[in-house]
C-alpha cells in the first residue's frame, strides 16, 4: 500500500475520532447548563450522577437524576423551564419516578419530545 494511502487512512480515522470527541465535549457542556439551572440548581458533584441520553438529531431527551436531589414539584417546575434550553421545538412531556430497587437508588426520568413529534 503506497504511504500516501496510509496517511489519508489515518488522518480520516483522527478527524472521526476528534469529532466524537467534540460531540461529547458538547453533550456534557449541554448537560451541565441544563442541571445547573435555577430550579435545581445542582453541584458539579452532582451534575455527574445525572445521565442525558440523546442522540445525533433527537427527537427526544432523556434525563436521569437521583430523587434525592429534588421534589416533584421542584424537578416539574425545571423541566418546564429548561425546555427551551433543550433544543428548538422540545418541551417537558413525562416526568416519572423510578422506584428504589436492590443497588439502585430512585431516580426521576425527564423525557423532552419535539413537538413535531407529539403529533
Amino acid at each position: 500500500m503506497p504511504t500516501h494511502m496510509v496517511i489519508a487512512v489515518v488522518a480520516i480515522v483522527a478527524i472521526i475520532i476528534v469529532s466524537v470527541a467534540v460531540k461529547m465535549h458538547f453533550d456534557e457542556v449541554k448537560k451541565a447548563d441544563l442541571m445547573t439551572a435555577k430550579p435545581l440548581s445542582l453541584t458539579e458533584e452532582q451534575v455527574k450522577s445525572v445521565t442525558m441520553r440523546r442522540r445525533h438529531q433527537p427527537e427526544r431527551i432523556i434525563v436521569r437524576m437521583p430523587a434525592a436531589y429534588a421534589t416533584d414539584d421542584e424537578v416539574n417546575m425545571w423541566a418546564d423551564t429548561v425546555a427551551p434550553r433543550v433544543g428548538r421545538g422540545f418541551q417537558a412531556t413525562e416526568v416519572q419516578v423510578i422506584p428504589q430497587r436492590f443497588g439502585r437508588k430512585a431516580m426521576y426520568e425527564i423525557t423532552f419530545a419535539k413537538l413535531g413529534s407529539l403529533r
